[in-house]
């Protein structure tokens, strides 16, 4: 059973649940602010309080959800957060997507490779998100790049960059969540692979590596889906870890005429199989600035 209090905070509502834990709207009762407040489930806890948090906690970056409080010590241990109110990035970008715009490409081979569905008009589920569509992928992917960039100078990774984990307000996209954030100075073992598998990068599957290229793999997925309305891989974590590892994943093009080529090509190069073959930090910045 949910509590309905968590230390001074009141809960109001959930809002989420992932791999480390709770999220809920609260509020604190001294000045009546409503925040974000999460609470670890037991496991993540065991693991050690991470030390990402603390580094995140003095950022003031406009792109990063901004950390207010911790309490590692509680029972249940929980931190605070600026409650970010607006629709999540896959929302914004395709509130405008077009009809009809998608390619015919149920039946074909590379289909059946990637797992990709097929409706009953024998389309695929990929369609344009039109020119304002285009428009924001663009403004909001180089936003995520820049909190990204952010994040990989202070040392730590975000770990589950996807479209339900970002909220666009006025204009700006907030990349919340950082329950799978890592230190990468730290000796944690992960132990098994650790985040969404669809967004998450052929070279986490096993060995569970994760470095900067590994937000951008990420990164690359949430465009692609934002692109096409749909991912670029579906089935078990198994099939789409192989198809990762042997087809690599296709260009948007394929699927959706007039995709901007900067964007095409960019998204393509965010997604190789290869972590040394996706572009930096910078080298997003200055294709698509």
């Amino acid at each position: 059973m949910t509590p309905s209090h968590i230390g001074r905070y009141e809960l109001v509502r959930l809002l989420g649940r992932g791999a480390s834990g709770s999220v809920f709207e609260a509020v604190e009762p001294d000045h009546g602010e409503h925040v974000a407040l999460k609470i670890l489930d037991g496991e993540a806890h065991a693991k050690g309080w991470p030390q990402s948090l603390r580094k995140l906690r003095a950022s003031t970056h406009p792109s990063l959800l901004r950390i207010r409080a911790l309490f590692p010590d509680a029972t249940p241990p929980h931190y605070v957060m600026t409650l970010v109110e607006g629709p999540n990035l896959l929302a914004y970008v395709r509130s405008h997507a077009g009809k009809g715009q998608q390619r015919k490409v149920g039946g074909s081979p590379a289909m059946l490779l990637l797992g990709a569905r097929v409706n009953e008009d024998g389309c695929s589920d990929f369609s344009s998100c039109g020119a304002e569509g285009f428009r924001r992928a663009r403004q909001t992917t180089l936003q995520l790049c820049q909190a990204l960039d952010h994040m990989h100078a202070l040392g730590l990774v975000h770990g589950d960059v996807r479209p339900d984990n970002v909220r666009v307000t006025a204009d700006r996209a907030v990349l919340l969540d950082y329950g799978l954030s890592r230190d990468l100075s730290s000796e944690l073992d992960l132990g098994a692979p650790v985040g969404t598998v669809a967004y998450m990068a052929p070279e986490q599957w096993r060995a569970a590596s994760i470095s900067p290229a590994t937000d951008f793999y990420a990164l690359g997925v949430t465009l692609f889906e934002s692109l096409t309305g749909a991912l670029p891989f579906v089935g078990s974590a198994d099939d789409v870890f192989l198809r990762k590892r042997s087809v690599g994943a296709p260009a948007p093009s394929f699927f959706v005429e007039g995709i901007p080529d900067d964007l095409d090509r960019l998204c393509a190069d965010l997604m190789r199989t290869s972590p040394e073959h996706r572009p930096s930090a910078q080298a997003i910045q200055t294709r698509i600035g």
